[in-house]
């Protein structure tokens, strides 16, 4: 190296040309070290569709769980306006006790007077749920049968019938009209007797109807909290 190269490096300039030279040779020396692993840096074509197709994917599952979770959501809040209606313990009683004397009173409420009420029976539904259900009869003209069932229709909690059934029935004389007036005492014991061989009076009888069905209610009762 000449003695002129040699005072120019030790010059500013020379040193600052140096000092750059000494970092070119050093980026071309990491340039060439890390080169597989540069590209990586910049992800080819087929990482790209990779990364977009598996994009489409869950966002087609994001999809699929959020309609999901807003028809439960629908299905809770359908649920929920559903329990004003049921057979609540807390608040209506014991359904055992309770569902006997609503019809009781709907039926006092028209003035009619039902053949029979059963006993309640109750099933479970699920931890929360059970129903509650009630034979009942009741012989009649239609217009008394619809009115009793008009009068079930009015109560509170809602109660539904598992069961109604309507048929012809042939009711002696005064039954029919036992949820109006009484029918007369009979005199047949103040009359002569017969002396001819005349057939006596056949009991009167008319043509009705006999309605019979079991009343269902669903009942809610809270579930207790464990410990």
């Amino acid at each position: 190296m000449s003695g002129k190269t040699i005072h120019f490096l030790r010059t500013p300039y020379g040193k600052l040309i140096l000092a750059l030279g000494f970092m070119v040779l050093s980026w071309l020396f990491l340039l060439l070290h890390f080169s597989s692993d540069m590209k990586n840096l910049l992800p080819s074509a087929e990482s790209v569709e990779k990364m977009q197709e598996e994009v489409r994917r869950e966002k087609k599952e994001f999809e699929t769980q959020d309609a999901k979770k807003r028809a439960a959501d629908a299905l809770k809040k359908q649920y929920d306006a559903r329990l004003n209606e049921f057979w609540q313990e807390e608040k209506d009683g014991d359904v055992e006790l309770g569902l006997r004397q609503l019809v009781e009173d709907a039926a006092r409420t028209k003035d009619v007077k039902l053949d029979s009420l059963g006993s309640v029976r109750t099933s479970k539904i699920n931890n929360e749920l059970y129903f509650a259900e009630l034979d009942v009869t009741l012989t009649g003209e239609l217009s008394l049968i619809a009115t009793f069932l008009a009068a079930v229709k009015e109560t509170t909690p809602v109660v539904y019938w598992k069961r109604a059934d309507i048929r012809p029935w042939m009711m002696r004389g005064g039954q029919n009209q036992r949820n109006n007036q009484p029918q007369p005492k009979s005199t047949v014991n103040n009359q002569p007797a017969r002396t001819t061989n005349t057939a006596a009076p056949q009991t009167e009888t008319t043509a009705g109807l006999r309605f019979s069905g079991t009343i269902r209610v669903i009942c809610y009762a809270e579930k207790e909290d464990e410990e």
